[in-house]
């Protein structure tokens, strides 16, 4: 039993947290996420299962997606419409990979030997302004959403739902400021504010 939901199968499930660790911040396939198990964890057979799987996590608050930004009438034929992966902390994604601070600054590979490692400590820090937003948005009842072209030429990380219309890029940097163009860039650590 996990938090009232009966897992038949917790190292199953344990797989599922690993795999979709790996794919944090990333619009990845359930089947490709289903192939990244380990070997000698018991993958999820058929779709069904896999569901089922991914319907416990999101019932346990540990999967947190970001849905694909899609208007009313999509002119946009080309957008992605998968939802962005996420666990509901990047510090559980980081765990469940078996990683430390000194291994994402190496660009060690952790439990799973991921595609694109290079990449995971961007994607981590994504998933960590994510994780920010989402709590602004819920607090001043926004949405968020992400765009994404199909073949992934263009890629809006956020897209923040609210009545203030404005372009923001976030950075590791330490000082905000606005661009001449008018995009405002602010550092993460100034989120909470």
């Amino acid at each position: 039993m996990e938090a009232g939901y009966k897992v038949r199968k917790p190292a199953a499930l344990l797989g599922w947290i690993r795999a979709y660790a790996a794919a944090t911040s990333t619009n990845m396939s359930y089947e490709k996420i289903r192939g990244m198990t380990l070997p000698g964890e018991e993958t999820p057979k058929t779709k069904i299962t896999a569901a089922t799987h991914i319907e416990v996590l999101k019932m346990l608050r540990i999967i947190d997606e970001v849905p694909a930004w899609l208007p009313g009438f999509n002119f946009l034929a080309q957008l992605a419409q998968a939802p962005k992966r996420h666990l509901v902390d990047p510090a559980l994604a980081v765990r469940a990979l078996g990683l430390n601070a000194e291994m994402l600054l190496n660009g060690e590979q952790g439990v799973l030997k991921l595609e694109d490692q290079g990449n995971l400590l961007g994607r981590l820090f994504e998933s960590l302004v994510t994780l920010s937003i989402k709590v602004f948005a819920q607090t001043h009842g926004a949405t968020i959403s992400h765009l994404r072209t199909r073949r992934g030429e263009h890629e809006v990380d956020l897209i923040l739902e609210t009545e203030v219309i404005d372009l923001i890029v976030i950075t590791t940097g330490d000082a905000a400021f606005r661009r001449p163009d008018g995009v405002a860039v602010i550092p993460s650590a100034l989120l909470g504010m």
